[in-house]
């Protein structure tokens, strides 16, 4: 019977021996852990303290880390070191980037911004420099231009203009100040060759040219705006003074004949009847031959062509009369000079507001500031 016990087993072996060499390899683990435990062998590792009462089935993500790793319980110490490690490399790598990432984005962004501050700095400095050299411009145009029509020995436009309003001043304040006729008659007196000075001043255009003044852009508007107001003042003192020399050009044409000794015009006397009465009619003569005369009844007669008549006739002497029209000229002059001069005295005031408006010192002492100051450093 021993024999027969200690036979190897065939092929006819009981089938339930069959499925158990053919098991799961958890069954086959669950007898080892069955036999260690009848012979009284407990091996304690890491794992066992936390492996749950019902075993885990072994799958393929057991084998990441290796695959000659048995399929029973690894070596959990192990593999949770490595797990360990690698997470630790992997993560202080990943913020390590993220530091680099960062600091290169801080310093960007402060390169752009002091970049930005410096170009911003270097081209306030360069404007303010354009600045200087614009104001530079202008003052040496506006104290050197000659105008259109004044000559190298008439000065410039400035000094034309600054004569002009002194001028204009002077005499307007004798004329503000006459308080007894004899004063009036020497403020006349002074007004009169004042009028001269303004056809003179008319004549020579003294002008600043709007182009010449600002040929390209405008850095500083503010000074730019006190010149164009300036250069709009001379303009307006012009255009005045034109309409006072315009007064002055008739008042010369009213008062010419005060100048001449006598005017001599000839008129024609023929008998006339006017509201039953006899009367003698002039009429003054347009045109007289007087180196032809004709002899007529031992009278002499001449050729004349009265005003409006359309034929002319002989006239003899005895019809004739020479009257010298000076006197009433004068008077009809002298009631027109009243009404011319009425209109001068208005019009001198309206030059003298314009002259007010058209200082230049205030101007000058801008320009001349911000032309000499020192030029500011820039790249560019």
């Amino acid at each position: 019977m021993a024999d027969d016990e200690t036979k190897e087993p065939t092929d006819e072996q009981p089938e339930d021996t069959q499925e158990a060499e053919t098991g799961s390899a958890d069954d086959k683990k669950q007898s080892l852990d069955d036999l260690k435990a009848k012979l009284g062998i407990v091996t304690k590792t890491l794992k066992t303290e936390a492996v749950q009462e019902t075993p885990k089935r072994t799958t393929a993500e057991d084998f990441d880390f290796s695959l000659n790793a048995p399929s029973g319980v690894p070596d959990e110490a192990a593999l949770d070191e490595s797990v360990d490690l690698d997470a630790a490399f992997s993560g202080g790598k990943t913020r390590l980037a993220l530091q680099w990432i960062i600091g290169i984005a801080v310093l960007v962004v402060l390169l752009l911004g002091v970049g930005t501050f410096f170009g911003k700095v270097m081209k306030e400095r360069s404007i303010e420099n354009y600045k200087s050299r614009e104001a530079g411009y202008i003052i040496g145009y506006l104290t050197g231009a000659k105008g259109e029509k004044l000559g190298a020995e008439e000065g410039t436009v400035l000094e034309t203009v600054t004569a002009h309003i002194q001028d204009t001043a002077t005499v307007y304040s004798l004329l503000q100040k006459a308080a007894d006729p004899q004063a009036m008659v020497q403020a006349e007196q002074q007004l009169d060759l004042y009028l001269a000075r303004c056809r003179d001043f008319r004549d020579k255009r003294p002008l600043y040219i709007f182009e010449t003044v600002f040929p390209g852009v405008i850095y500083n508007q503010e000074l730019a705006a006190e010149v164009v107001k300036y250069v709009n003042a001379v303009t307006k003192v012009f255009e005045e003074t034109i309409l006072l020399a315009l007064e002055a050009d008739t008042l010369a044409r009213v008062t010419e004949i005060e100048d001449k000794g006598e005017m001599i015009e000839k008129i024609f006397i023929e008998p006339a009847e006017i509201n039953g009465e006899k009367w003698m009619k002039g009429v003054f003569i347009t045109r007289m031959d007087e180196e032809n005369p004709i002899r007529v009844k031992g009278v002499n007669s001449y050729p004349v062509l009265p005003y409006g008549a359309e034929k002319g006739f002989l006239v003899p002497t005895t019809s004739l009369v020479q009257v010298d029209v000076v006197p009433i000229a004068k008077n009809k002059s002298a009631r027109y000079k009243g009404a011319i001069n009425a209109r001068v005295r208005s019009r001198l005031a309206k030059v003298k507001q314009a002259t007010d408006m058209a200082g230049f010192e205030t101007l000058k002492g801008k320009l001349e500031k911000l032309a000499a100051r020192p030029a500011f450093f820039t790249l560019f």
